[in-house]
């Protein structure tokens, strides 16, 4: 199922059912419930059917106490609305049992749509791609600030053009350092719409609760969303309601997902001219 406040690729309760099982997971759908929060299209609460040949179904509320399905078989994508629940679920059978029902849909051009069907791990690791997206904006700057510092050795401006490049380049590179030490190995698995959620390093991990968190801690050198050079350079920390606390930085994940992954958390912004990070990853009291 996927229901309101979900990500993209996200659901629950995922479980090979019979023809029968499934009828009633649709039947019980809190339709009214779910679907009235949120709008008519891919992105809406509803459920997804798997026929195990790469095939899938995903049914949602449409206006009028209308029912639309979406279908995606074959790289191709499909759509139909039908009147109640009734009508789907013949739909569902014929799916279920393999019979090609394209023909009492209508095509539709498939931008990338398949992401809404299938299940997504929200599994954040410090890889070179997720180095070189963080990094990126100050390896630009480096490059010709750095070629600038070099032009400069032995002259009066050295000192001054080394300040400049400390200040648009270096210190950037020193959180970097310090973050990459304290984050390569972690682990997290989280996603919106679980209350349950995995941090650890890569070999050994746990099971936290969202529920379990007194408060959220931002240590951070920004006032909203500007600041200095190195204002997407954060420093997390997860306060249990037991004292367990939970430390990692923003290399392991940006603040804006974190933001949206743990929105209903209690939240302290501090601010912090250097965020250094010089804590551990886990301490229990």
């Amino acid at each position: 199922m996927h229901r309101p406040g979900y990500e993209t690729g996200e659901f629950s309760k995922a479980a090979a059912r019979t023809l029968e099982e499934t009828n009633v997971l649709i039947k019980d759908y809190p339709w009214q419930e779910d679907c009235a929060v949120t709008y008519v299209g891919l992105e809406m609460a509803g459920v997804v059917i798997e026929n195990g040949a790469g095939g899938y179904l995903k049914i949602g509320n449409y206006f009028h106490s209308q029912y639309k399905l979406y279908l995606y078989t074959a790289r191709k994508y499909y759509l139909k609305i039908v009147r109640t629940i009734e009508d789907a679920l013949a739909i569902v059978a014929d799916f279920f049992n393999g019979k090609d029902i394209t023909a009492v849909f209508n095509k539709e051009w498939d931008w990338a749509v398949k992401k809404h069907f299938v299940s997504k791990d929200f599994i954040y690791k410090v890889t070179g791609l997720r180095i070189l997206w963080f990094m990126l904006l100050t390896i630009m700057f480096s490059i010709p600030f750095t070629f600038f510092l070099i032009a400069f050795i032995g002259s009066p401006y050295c000192f001054g053009m080394f300040l400049i490049w400390l200040f648009i380049c270096g210190i950037n590179w020193l959180l970097f350092i310090n973050y990459f030490f304290q984050s390569w190995n972690l682990f997290l698995k989280v996603s919106e719409g679980q209350r349950k959620f995995l941090f650890g390093t890569r070999s050994n991990y746990q099971e936290y609760d969202k529920d379990d968190i007194d408060r959220f801690y931002i240590y951070a050198c920004k006032g909203g969303s500007k600041g200095p050079p190195w204002y997407g350079f954060e420093v997390y920390k997860m306060v249990f309601k037991d004292g367990t606390e939970i430390r990692f930085t923003s290399l392991l994940i940006g603040s804006l997902k974190m933001l949206f992954k743990f929105s209903d958390v209690p939240t302290t912004n501090v601010r912090k001219f250097l965020p250094f990070s010089k804590m551990g990853k886990v301490v229990r009291k």
